[in-house]
């Protein structure tokens, strides 16, 4: 797949996202969110639900 179809998809994964969370209506201030955070977040949520379902068993 082709690097300019790839940044496509991205852009338009990034305003989706943007579009569905209402970001533009948070006080949030984008310039002091670290790159890559919302994936360390992500991850992190799965890391717990591994954990969580490991201690159930």
């Amino acid at each position: 797949m082709s690097g300019k179809k790839n940044n496509l998809r991205f852009v338009h994964s990034a305003y989706l996202f943007g579009l569905e969370s209402h970001i533009a209506h948070t006080s949030i201030n984008g310039n002091i969110v670290p790159p890559g955070a919302l994936l360390s977040l992500i991850q992190k949520g799965l890391y717990y639900t591994e954990a969580e379902l490991s201690i159930g068993d």
